[in-house]
């Protein structure tokens, strides 16, 4: 026999045992109910008529595999495809085996296969309805909360018929969270927020020309208390100062009710006005509501706060947003505020309104915004308010006497660093660059030029040091200024200290930065 004849025979006796090995399987797998490659079972398979699937992926999979995991190497796969032939040569050549009982001996020598156990498929909700549930339970709550535990449910086995309980949980989950929601918190408060517009009147001079004009502010304001015959709004000073005419617009009204300033604090921007009831009751208004004020001291950083006031001067809005630090001291327009920095937006006409946080409390009073850095780049989310605990005390002062008495010089100063003392031969302390009218200054002699170098014995080696002393002491002390007028004569005056917050006072001056 020719080697092309005895190759050919050998490869025909290979084709008939691998067809009679693919014969006996396909036997097994009718038998077996085994899984074919793919991981399908067979569709010829008469035992499969009584489930049906709408994918492969509903089948669930118990057992081992019956899968070659082909990670050698092309060359020796295909010796060890060679040797297993030749081992098939000789098995041939010796007689076909007896064959097993698989069911008697377990099946121990056939090859591992996945043996699947149909189950009956449950009426559960699929992957896509999953979903759609987290979906609906996270719009309704605002949060992940309902998709948390509509998933918890289904992953613990519960049915649908237990997973409509959910929906259910969830909707009286929504009212529980909604009893402390910003939507309550600013109906509480609303009411007790005004919007305030200001007119004042004046000369603008353009140097040689004086033009005449009248000029319309806007900002906002809280109702803080009310007796007999009058209603008490706190507000901002910057809102009030220089305006000639105050108007109240207040929910009800239709019109705006006129209003009287009571009392102010310039250092730390606070006033107060009043509303008559009478006005109030000419309106339709009967009852306003009064806003309660907590202790700003118990804030925490991130905690989630509202602010309310007449934006732009366009009538009131709500904004949101967090504590962002507090104990905060900021310079704003030379005055120095302590204050809560929020991102809530706070735009120009929202000074005076409130800050208030989720249990529909004021914790503070609006009252600046940073537009710029000191480089000169866009700030956003940086708003300012005075917080409730310095706001409180000041604003029942103001109420109880009409004013809050904090002492003042009357001057307005720069500093005389080293460098400058050497540069102009003048002495280190206070520049006087201008005198207030009306001030204590004004009325001891001091002038403008003049440079402040004691206050009362102790000397004074810049405006900080000077407006400590000042603050030490008491309306209506007399102090001894020591003064060098003209870089070489020392001068000593006595000063009575006045009452910053007084009207002859702030009324002809930019108080913010004189002392």
């Amino acid at each position: 026999m020719s080697w092309y004849e005895e190759t050919s025979k050998n490869n025909n006796e290979n084709n008939n045992n691998e067809n009679n090995n693919n014969e006996n399987l396909n036997d097994q797998n009718n038998e077996e109910r085994t899984v074919n490659s793919k991981g399908y079972i067979d569709a010829d398979d008469p035992a499969n008529t009584n489930e049906t699937y709408e994918n492969a992926y509903d089948k669930p999979f118990e057992g081992t595999a019956r899968e070659e995991i082909n990670t050698l190497p092309q060359e020796v796969k295909s010796a060890s495809e060679n040797k297993e032939r030749e081992e098939k040569n000789e098995n041939n050549e010796k007689g076909p085996e007896p064959a097993k009982n698989e069911k008697a001996d377990g099946g121990k020598d056939k090859p591992p296969y996945y043996q699947v156990k149909v189950k009956t498929k449950k009426k559960g909700m699929t992957f896509g309805k999953v979903i759609a549930a987290c979906l609906i339970c996270s719009l309704g709550l605002g949060t992940g909360l309902g998709a948390g535990y509509g998933i918890s449910r289904i992953a613990g086995g519960k049915d649908s018929t237990s997973y409509d309980g959910v929906l259910t949980t969830t909707a009286s989950a929504v009212s529980s969270i909604k009893s402390g929601s910003a939507s309550d918190a600013i109906t509480s408060v609303y009411s007790a927020v005004v919007s305030i517009t200001t007119t004042s009147e004046g000369t603008a001079n353009y140097g040689y020309y004086s033009v005449p004009y009248k000029a319309v502010g806007a900002g906002s304001g809280v109702i803080f208390s009310e007796d007999d015959s009058l209603v008490y709004v706190a507000t901002n000073e910057h809102v009030i100062d220089g305006a000639q005419n105050i108007a109240i617009a207040f929910d009800d009204a239709e019109n705006t009710i006129p209003a009287t300033v009571v009392g102010y604090d310039s250092t730390t921007d606070l006033a107060v006005l009043s509303v008559e009831k009478a006005d109030l009751e000419a309106q339709g208004i009967d009852n306003v509501t009064i806003a309660t004020f907590d202790d700003s001291g118990n804030i925490q950083l991130g905690e989630p706060v509202i602010a309310i006031g007449n934006s732009l001067g366009e009538g009131k809005t709500t904004t949101g947003g967090m504590i962002s630090a507090e104990n905060k001291k900021v310079t704003v327009e030379n005055k120095e505020l302590e204050v809560i920095q929020t991102d809530a937006a706070i735009n120009p006409g929202n000074s005076g309104g409130a800050l208030i946080d989720y249990s529909g409390a004021v914790i503070g009073i609006n009252t600046a915004k940073t537009f710029t850095t000191t480089s000169g780049s866009t700030a956003e989310g940086v708003g300012y308010a005075i917080p409730s605990s310095i706001a409180v005390p000041i604003l029942k002062e103001i109420l109880e006497t009409g004013s809050v008495e904090k002492p003042y010089l009357g001057i307005t100063g720069q500093d005389i660093t080293d460098q400058l003392s050497d540069l102009y031969r003048l002495p280190v302390g206070v520049l006087v660059t201008s005198v207030i009218s009306g001030g204590s200054a004004e009325a001891a002699g001091i002038q403008e030029g003049d440079v402040i170098v004691s206050y009362n014995g102790k000397n004074v080696m810049d405006m900080d040091t000077l407006v400590s002393y000042v603050g030490e002491s008491n309306v209506g002390d007399e102090v001894k200024i020591g003064i060098v007028r003209n870089g070489d004569t020392s001068v000593e005056v006595t000063a009575v200290l006045g009452n910053i917050n007084s009207n002859d006072i702030s009324s002809s001056s930019d108080s913010s930065n004189a002392q």
